[in-house]
C-alpha cells in the first residue's frame, strides 16, 4: 500500500528496528552471567522484541486496511446521510485514515471491487425500464426475451462474470473500454471526444500567448505532480476516496486506429508537447536537464512559434482530418501514413498533449464550442489524449479523447488550473530568468500523390460531418434557486425539462442516457442513468394535452417522477444499475463463442439514445465565486450518440445554468 508519509513512521520494519533499539540498551542478565552468555541473551531479546513488533504492527496494518475496506463498502450514508450509524462510520473513517496529506493513489488498493448485481434485480428493472420507450408490442417481444434470457443463457453467463469478478479488479472494466469505445467504427470526432470551455476572467489578456504559457505549465506540472502522487485524491463528503486510476492516462495517451479495435498508446515519460499554428506542426520540448519549462520559458518558446508559423503560408493540407474519418479507413491510411512519415507520426502520437495556438476570434460561446469540437480539418488530432486550443482574445478550451478520460476526471484536471491560474492585463510571463532553450522543431511532412488522394477524400468526410453537426449553447433565464424552491433536485427538474422539451418535438419518449459514476469502485467509470419512468411519461403527456387541467396532479407526477430519477442515479452510483451488467452480459456471451440471446438484438436494447445528457459538476463556483469569472463559458459539450439525436450538457454555477 502506497501510504501517507505519517505511515512510514509507523511501518513494521521501523516499529521494529525502534523496539530492537530500545531492547539493545536493556542490560542482559546479572553480573554473573558470562559475556558470551550475555551476547546471546541481548541478540534474542533483540531479534524476538523486533519480530515480536513486526509482526504486531503487520497484523494491526491488516485489520486498519480490511475494516477501511469495509467502511468504503458501505454505502447507507448515501441514503441516510444523518443516521447515527452514517456519523460512526464518519468518524471511524477519519480515525483509521490518519492526517493529511494523502498521497494520489494512497486509497487505490483500499478501494472496493464493483459489485455484481443479482441477475433478477437487473432484468427486472430492464424490463421496468424499457417498457416507457417501446410500443406494447415491441414490449411484448422484450419481455418474452428477456424471461427465455432468465431462465436459460442468463444464469451461465451470470455465473461467469462472477468467476471473473473473483479473478480481477473488475468485472466490466476491460470490456466496457473495449465495447463502448475501441471496438467502435464511428469518427472520434463528434461520436467520441467531447469538449472543454475554460472560464475567463473579466481582467482578462488582450492574447492567447500569455495565457497559454501559464496554463501550459500548469499541465506540466500536474503531470510531475501526478508522477509524484502530489495531488491528494478526491473525496466524496471528504471521507469517501473516488478510483484514481483515470488520472493515469492524463498525459502521453493517444489512441491507435485498428482495422477491427482500436488501441490505447502510452507514453509516460514523453518530454514533449506538439503545437499547430496555421496548420503547421511543431515538436517543443517542455523538460530540459530534468525540469519543465517556466511560464516565461513557454512564451518564448510559444513566440518563436508563431512567428515562425505566420512568416509562412498556411498548410492547406488537413493532415489531421485523417482521424476524423471511420477507424477502420482510418486504420487502413495510417500504415501508409506511417511508411511515409514515421518519425513525424511517432512525434505527434507520443506527445504528453496537443495545444493548438488558433488565430480566430469567435464572436460567441457558440462558435467557439463548435470550433473546439470539430476543428477547422488540421488542427485536431482526435486520438491523442486532449489537446488544449488558446484563441486570440485569451479564451481557450480542449478537445478531450473519451476512450480512457471521463468527463469527471478531466473537470478535475480543469480545475487544477484554474485554481492556480493567476492573469491580468499585463504579463504573466515576465517572472523567473529564463534558461537557453532549443528552438522547437518543425514537423514536416513528406506527401505523395497516395497520400494526397487520402487527404482529399478525409477532407470531404470531415466537412460532411460538420455540415451535419448543429451546436449550440444556451443560458437558462434561471437557476437551481428556483429549483429548490420547488423541493426538486436540480437535476431532475432539468431531466425532465428535457423530457418535456423532446415529447413537444417529436411526439414520443426518448431513450435517454444519463450518467452516474462508478467511481466508489476499484476501475470504476460510469453506469447509465435512465431519467424515463412512468410518472415522467404520464406527466410529459399531462403537460402536452390542453384538455388536461389538473395541475395539482402535473405537480405530483412531476414530483414522483423526480424522485425515480434520483433513486435510480442513487441506485446506479451504488453499482446497482442494469445497463452494464446487462452490457458485461453480452460481452462475456461473445467471449464464450455463444450467438448473441435475443435480448440484446431486441429493440429495446437495440434502440439508439436519442437524448445522451450529462451534468458536470464541479467545484470550481465556489472556488472562484466573486473574482471576475465568467461562468457562462466554463461549459463542456459531446455530439448525440445517433444521427437524429441530441447531446446535451448542462452545468450549473449558483443561478447559471448553461
Amino acid at each position: 500500500m502506497k501510504s501517507s508519509k505519517w505511515l512510514k513512521f509507523v511501518s513494521p520494519s521501523s516499529i521494529g528496528s525502534i523496539t530492537a533499539a530500545m531492547l539493545a540498551l536493556y542490560p542482559a542478565g546479572s553480573e554473573r552471567v558470562q559475556w558470551t552468555e550475555a551476547i546471546a541473551l541481548k541478540l534474542c531479546y533483540i531479534m524476538g522484541g523486533f519480530l515480536v513488533s513486526y509482526f504486531s504492527v503487520k497484523a494491526l496494518m491488516w485489520t486498519r486496511k480490511r475494516l477501511l475496506i469495509s467502511l468504503f463498502s458501505y454505502t447507507g450514508w448515501m441514503i441516510q446521510p444523518k443516521s447515527l450509524k452514517a456519523k460512526i462510520w464518519a468518524i471511524m473513517i477519519k480515525v483509521l485514515r490518519g492526517p493529511r496529506p494523502f498521497k494520489t493513489f494512497s486509497f487505490q488498493n483500499l478501494i472496493p471491487k464493483q459489485p455484481l448485481p443479482e441477475l433478477n434485480a437487473t432484468l427486472d428493472k430492464w424490463l421496468k425500464v424499457s417498457r416507457q420507450f417501446v410500443t406494447e408490442e415491441e414490449f411484448l417481444q422484450t419481455e418474452k426475451h428477456v424471461e427465455h434470457f432468465r431462465k436459460n443463457q442468463g444464469p451461465k453467463l451470470h455465473a461467469y462474470l462472477i468467476e471473473k469478478a473473483k479473478k480481477s479488479d473488475s468485472w466490466l472494466n476491460d470490456y466496457w473500454l473495449q465495447g463502448a469505445y475501441l471496438a467502435s467504427r464511428k469518427p472520434l470526432a463528434v461520436y467520441s471526444n467531447y469538449f472543454v470551455s475554460n472560464h475567463l476572467t473579466k481582467d482578462r489578456v488582450d492574447s492567447g500567448l500569455p495565457r497559454a504559457a501559464n496554463i501550459v505549465h500548469h499541465l506540466l506540472q500536474m503531470n510531475e505532480d501526478i508522477k509524484n502522487e502530489l495531488i491528494e485524491p478526491v473525496l466524496l463528503q471528504d471521507l469517501v476516496p473516488l478510483c484514481m486510476s483515470g488520472y493515469k492516462t492524463l498525459f502521453g495517451t493517444c489512441r491507435i486506429p485498428g482495422l477491427h479495435m482500436d488501441s490505447i498508446s502510452m507514453s509516460k515519460e514523453s518530454q514533449h508537447i506538439v503545437v499547430l499554428r496555421r496548420g503547421h506542426y511543431y515538436k517543443l520540448q517542455v523538460k530540459v536537464n530534468g525540469l519543465i519549462l517556466s511560464p516565461g520559458e513557454l512564451k518564448n518558446q510559444l513566440q518563436k512559434i508563431r512567428k515562425d508559423a505566420d512568416g509562412r503560408e498556411p498548410c492547406r493540407e488537413n493532415f489531421a482530418s485523417l482521424t476524423c474519418d471511420n477507424r477502420s479507413s482510418w486504420a487502413n491510411n495510417r500504415e501508409y501514413v506511417k511508411k511515409t512519415n514515421e518519425k513525424l507520426l511517432n512525434t505527434i502520437e507520443t506527445s504528453l498533449f496537443h495545444i493548438v495556438l488558433d488565430d480566430t476570434i469567435h464572436e460567441d460561446i457558440s462558435a467557439r464550442s463548435r470550433d473546439l469540437t470539430l476543428g477547422k480539418g488540421w488542427d485536431r488530432w482526435f486520438d491523442v489524449g486532449f489537446t488544449a486550443v488558446f484563441y486570440e482574445d485569451g479564451s481557450m478550451g480542449c478537445n478531450v479523447e473519451h476512450s480512457t478520460l471521463d468527463a469527471m476526471v478531466f473537470a478535475n484536471v480543469i480545475e487544477y488550473v484554474m485554481i492556480r491560474e493567476q492573469y491580468c492585463l499585463l504579463d504573466i510571463a515576465q517572472v523567473g530568468s529564463l534558461r537557453n532553450l532549443p528552438d522547437a522543431e518543425r514537423l514536416e511532412w513528406n506527401t505523395d500523390e497516395k497520400l494526397t488522394d487520402m487527404l482529399k477524400i478525409s477532407t470531404e468526410n470531415y466537412e460532411k460531418l460538420n455540415d451535419r453537426l448543429d451546436l449550440i449553447v444556451q443560458s437558462a433565464p434561471f437557476g437551481k434557486g428556483i429549483m429548490k424552491k420547488c423541493r426538486l433536485s436540480p437535476d431532475g427538474f432539468i431531466q425532465m425539462a428535457l423530457q418535456l422539451a423532446f415529447y413537444k418535438k417529436r411526439q414520443e419518449i426518448a431513450k435517454t442516457y444519463e450518467p452516474a459514476t462508478g467511481r466508489l469502485f476499484l476501475l470504476g467509470r460510469t453506469d447509465t442513468v435512465h431519467p424515463v419512468s412512468e410518472y415522467s411519461k404520464k406527466w410529459v403527456e399531462c403537460m402536452t394535452n390542453k384538455d388536461h387541467t389538473d395541475s395539482e396532479e402535473k405537480r405530483t407526477l412531476l414530483s414522483k417522477a423526480v424522485k425515480n430519477q434520483t433513486q435510480f442515479r442513487l441506485d446506479a452510483t451504488m453499482g446497482n444499475g442494469c445497463d452494464r451488467h446487462l452490457f458485461a452480459l453480452y460481452c462475456a456471451s461473445r467471449e464464450l463463442g455463444m450467438d448473441p440471446p435475443m435480448i440484446f438484438p431486441d429493440s429495446a436494447w437495440m434502440k439508439d439514445f436519442k437524448l445522451s445528457t450529462s451534468q458536470t459538476p464541479t467545484i470550481i463556483y465556489s472556488l472562484m465565486k466573486g473574482k471576475g469569472s465568467i461562468f457562462e463559458d466554463g461549459i463542456g459539450g459531446f455530439g448525440p450518440q445517433c444521427d437524429d439525436g441530441y447531446g446535451i450538457s448542462y452545468v450549473i454555477y449558483g443561478e447559471n445554468l448553461s
